[in-house]
């Protein structure tokens, strides 16, 4: 992984500012239950946010940002997926130690590897994606994920399909009807896809988004 990011960041200015992520915690990673993956858009280091209030080479590897401060509604969300079978509630998921363990039991993926900001521009992270292409697909079959979760409910998954061959193959595997927080399971060749909100969407409670979030999961063996 290093190898191919020393590759990828040479096609960067420094200006660029190019920052690293894939599997936040290898030890975890290797004990997980199942390997999960979140896909994103990019990293938020607008002013005043923690992550720019951190230490350079904790800013430019999103690996580190997570490790040391992992990120609650995903790592409920993946406290959802690795414990489906036994259909948790939102409490458990909730505890700090639950939680916490989870997030960095993962790996995250973000589709444009340069800073953003409080609000994501789709058409710039599209940009840099397809740019990007060639790297991405490296490095998801470097990770080799079971479960890829597209965090942003008709964007983030129509964007996997221009960039990987599995999810363009995909095949409809559930449909929820939960409205707002509606997802889908779609079942590739090699990987499940999970298309749902982002977990900072402010539609719904934490508890509704993580309800919508563990149907869809329980879908998946």
């Amino acid at each position: 992984m290093d190898s191919l990011f020393e590759r990828w960041r040479s096609t960067y200015t420094d200006e660029d500012k190019f920052i690293c992520d894939g599997i936040i915690n290898e030890d975890k990673w290797s004990r997980a239950t199942d390997r999960v993956l979140f896909l994103l858009k990019e990293l938020n280091l607008a002013p005043g946010s923690w992550s720019a209030s951190q230490p350079f080479e904790v800013q430019r590897d999103f690996r580190k940002t997570v490790d040391e401060r992992p990120w609650k509604e995903i790592g409920q969300w993946a406290y959802a997926i690795l414990h489906r079978r036994e259909k948790p509630r939102f409490a458990d998921a909730d505890a700090v130690a639950n939680y916490e363990q989870a997030c960095r039991s993962i790996a995250i993926v973000n589709c444009k590897k340069t800073a953003g900001s409080n609000s994501s521009s789709f058409s710039e992270i599209k940009k840099y994606a397809i740019r990007d292409k060639e790297f991405i697909n490296a490095q998801i079959q470097l990770i080799d994920p079971s479960i890829i979760v597209c965090c942003g409910k008709n964007t983030s998954f129509q964007l996997a399909k221009k960039l990987f061959q599995d999810a363009n193959d995909a095949k409809l595997h559930y449909q929820s009807t939960a409205n707002d927080l509606s997802g889908r399971i779609w079942k590739g060749s090699r990987y499940w896809w999970v298309d749902y909100v982002h977990p900072s969407m402010r539609v719904g409670t934490r508890k509704r988004k993580y309800d919508g979030l563990l149907e869809l999961a329980t879908q998946i063996p």
